[in-house]
């Protein structure tokens, strides 16, 4: 398992001790970066999981959660196979994008190799209407989250992004989040 700090070039990620499952048998850490990595709360505590198995049937799973008064409010996503990554020169569009005063949105970004790539998106209204295009550069197994996407156009009700790369022999991840202001309750929109 790789620990990888978000806004970090990651070219040496922190690795766990090798960690064994038997077939059907499941695994949880309840503090995975407490436990594992001795990460504590906070600011540092802000990246991406990867986990290297000599099996390709290994399912993953991650929830990461806010504590409050009344529970947990937390955003469940699922773990992505090597083979499942954006792969350079394939666009994907994360829809569902909102952003008001009961919403806003986040989009999630992860670097899924070991060298530098460009990340590029362009961001939609909900009418249609492209309303800029951008990029960011991500280092080895890099990752970034990008707030509040949508604050300049709000309130904005149904807006998307697509994402790609062009750089040769790249891939990623991305996803959407979409929070409610009261409570940063969150849903995770996987790309299409």
């Amino acid at each position: 398992m790789l620990w990888l700090p978000r806004d970090t070039d990651n070219s040496s990620p922190a690795a766990s001790a090798p960690v064994s499952v038997a077939s059907g048998r499941t695994e949880r850490w309840e503090d995975v970066l407490g436990a594992v990595f001795n990460v504590k709360e906070g600011e540092t505590a802000l990246g991406a999981l990867a986990f290297i198995s000599d099996r390709k049937d290994l399912k993953l799973f991650s929830r990461t959660f806010n504590l409050s008064d009344t529970g947990t409010f937390g955003q469940a996503i699922p773990g992505i196979a090597s083979g499942d990554l954006i792969p350079a020169g394939e666009m994907k569009r994360i829809l569902f994008f909102t952003e008001n005063s009961d919403y806003r949105s986040n989009i999630g970004i992860l670097n899924g190799t070991g060298s530098p790539m460009t990340i590029k998106w362009r961001r939609y209204t909900e009418d249609g209407m492209m309303v800029d295009q951008s990029m960011a550069d991500l280092p080895a197994w890099g990752n970034v989250q990008l707030n509040r996407v949508f604050s300049a156009e709000a309130p904005v009700k149904g807006g998307y992004i697509d994402v790609w790369t062009e750089t040769e022999g790249a891939a990623f991840a991305a996803y959407g989040s979409v929070l409610d202001n009261a409570t940063s309750d969150p849903t995770t929109v996987l790309p299409q």
